[in-house]
């Protein structure tokens, strides 16, 4: 068996599938408006979740579709659920429709004449989700901050801010919030403590987001906030569960590695953060710098063990200065991440970022070319021997 074989990975059983065998359907009718499928975001165990057109009457209209779980497990019915999530998802984005950057949603979702009580729906915002390489202004989280108090003031907490994914930079750079899929609405008395601890962790997760986009707008002290002791707690018992979940999917052949999602055969847009467009790499000097740290070359140059991998991406990126208080361990810590991982997470170190003026472009596109020029006599070694 080839080696590309053997590292290819399986589609999902339908078991991990929220629609089972089946996809999304290629229409539906919203509010009686029909609508075209155009591709598939996602299709995990809880929800497949599509992109829709329309452009009856000359008006393009376009929407986000949820079709909740259906699929049973075993001989448990599941479609109870996905009423359930459906009902509770748009009831979340009703509840908070006054705030500007929340879409407008909608269930009134049928197929061929046949209501979908599993579905909701909402407007597509025309932007992207938040990725490793966007730089965001200056404004950007001060805004985030203020949409999380907005939906705080109406006894609401997001819960999922820890996604970069969740949150869609728009066209004008502003960010918005979609996927209420496991926020709450608490108004009883008796659940005002708990739902203040969600509603602190989301302005936690909000200000871990800013340290990991812009640390140069962050103090200090800022930089060295001590998480949460109930975010600990939590972590205690979730990251096992992920852990054995992620096993699971390793042993079931449906990811592979460290069984992360972007190892599925079918992955989510929001994941392919690695992957970018032909023209987003020539606009991005950050993008093409990661290729190169990336690059058959470059590897086969220093990438002999993980352990000199790391150091070179070290030295060659933050050039022997001395290091952040917060990137002092930085390399330690690393070690145990992917390739992909290793390269992103020293990009986005406060040293690295500083060091490069806010990832200035012409600072990077210099880098690239020392890089690039250390590598050379090497790759003209293995051409000649070629």
């Amino acid at each position: 068996m080839s080696k590309r074989k053997r590292n290819e990975t399986k589609s999902r059983p339908r078991l991990f599938r929220a629609l089972g065998n089946s996809n999304p359907p290629e229409s539906i009718d919203i509010n009686y408006r029909a609508y075209q499928l155009i591709k598939i975001i996602k299709h995990d165990s809880w929800a497949a979740t599509a992109l829709y057109e329309s452009s009856n009457d000359d008006c393009y209209h376009r929407v986000v579709c949820k079709f909740n779980r259906v699929q049973p497990i075993g001989v448990l019915p599941m479609g109870w659920l996905g009423r359930r999530l459906a009902n509770r998802e748009h009831a979340m984005y009703e509840r908070l429709a006054d705030l500007g950057p929340i879409a407008k949603s909608y269930q009134d979702i049928s197929c061929q004449g046949r209501k979908l009580p599993n579905a909701c729906a909402h407007d597509f915002i025309d932007g992207h989700p938040l990725r490793w390489h966007d730089l965001v202004d200056d404004q950007f989280f001060d805004k985030l901050e203020s949409l999380l108090k907005g939906m705080h003031q109406k006894n609401v907490a997001y819960v999922d801010m820890n996604k970069s994914e969740n949150i869609i930079v728009n066209t004008d750079g502003n960010p918005c919030l979609i996927d209420f899929q496991i926020s709450v609405h608490w108004a009883n008395l008796l659940l005002r403590i708990p739902l203040r601890i969600l509603q602190r962790s989301d302005l936690y997760h909000c200000n871990k987001l800013k340290r990991r986009f812009r640390p140069d707008l962050l103090s200090d002290l800022e930089l060295k906030a001590a998480q949460p002791w109930w975010i600990k707690m939590h972590r205690m018992i979730a990251n096992p569960f992920r852990a054995a979940r992620r096993r699971l999917l390793v042993a079931l052949g449906i990811r592979k590695g460290n069984g992360k999602p972007q190892s599925e055969s079918f992955i989510e847009e929001a994941l392919q953060g690695d992957q970018p467009s032909s023209t987003e790499l020539a606009a991005k000097p950050i993008l093409q710098l990661y290729r190169v740290l990336r690059s058959s070359g470059y590897l086969d140059k220093y990438g002999q063990s993980a352990k000199s991998y790391t150091q070179r991406l070290m030295l060659d990126l933050l050039q022997g200065q001395t290091l952040h208080s917060t990137d002092l361990k930085l390399a330690e810590r690393i070690e145990p991440l992917s390739d992909h991982d290793k390269v992103v997470e020293i990009l986005k170190s406060r040293s690295f970022f500083t060091l490069s003026r806010r990832w200035n472009n012409n600072w990077i596109r210099n880098r690239i070319q020392a890089i690039r020029t250390a590598m050379l006599p090497r790759e003209l070694i293995s051409r000649r021997a070629a």
